[in-house]
């Protein structure tokens, strides 16, 4: 709770029946409503709730992306629907820079090694959005992992240190992503090329 939201009762009631059943209790002057979810989790699950799209697709945030879900299930939205979206934004979030061609951005932001950690992060820590997990985890092996083993490791401070823990950390140490990446990288390193192509001209 650290601010107003303002909204008009009619798109409140056509849109959540939480508040469809708030609004049509006869007992009930309903004028304000205070909810005990953060200002930014509120806004965006609200426009998400009436216009069908988030207040703004900025949400790699471990601390709002569980007060969003939270705020969603209290409105009584489609989880598996909300859920679903919030992977997509998170697959956008890789790819975007603005102003930028959509090749070029996603090069970028693949290229942005604390941006790709920031998000692996977010969904270790939800246990959801695997795809996305998988996406992280092969841009990093395929692009940062020499950057990745010397910024993020036990002997890190700050910042890398905690992302670097959080990673590392599971109920099955082998399922961890830490993990996931040194058995992804020891297995590239591993193969051998079988098959060779060639290109042929046409006579």
């Amino acid at each position: 709770m650290d601010g107003d939201v303002y909204s008009y009762k009619n798109l409140l009631y056509i849109s959540s029946p939480y508040f469809r059943d708030l609004l049509s209790s006869d007992n009930v002057s309903l004028n304000q409503l205070t909810l005990n979810h953060s200002r930014e989790a509120v806004l965006q699950t609200l426009s998400y709730m009436i216009f069908g799209v988030f207040e703004s697709p900025e949400i790699v945030n471990p601390d709002l992306i569980p007060q969003m879900l939270k705020c969603a299930k209290q409105f009584q939205l489609r989880m598996t629907q909300f859920d679903d979206d919030i992977g997509r934004v998170l697959i956008f979030q890789l790819f975007k820079v603005a102003n930028m061609p959509f090749a070029i951005s996603f090069e970028k932001n693949m290229n942005n090694l604390d941006e790709v950690i920031k998000i692996l992060a977010l969904t270790h820590q939800q246990q959801a959005y695997y795809q996305v997990k998988r996406m992280c985890i092969a841009a990093i092996v395929e692009k940062h992992y020499r950057r990745f083993i010397k910024e993020y490791n036990s002997d890190a401070v700050g910042e890398k240190l905690d992302m670097y823990e959080r990673l590392a950390s599971a109920v099955v140490p082998s399922l961890s992503p830490v993990h996931r990446i040194e058995s992804i990288r020891r297995g590239a390193s591993a193969c051998q090329r079988i098959l060779h192509f060639k290109e042929f001209l046409n006579q």
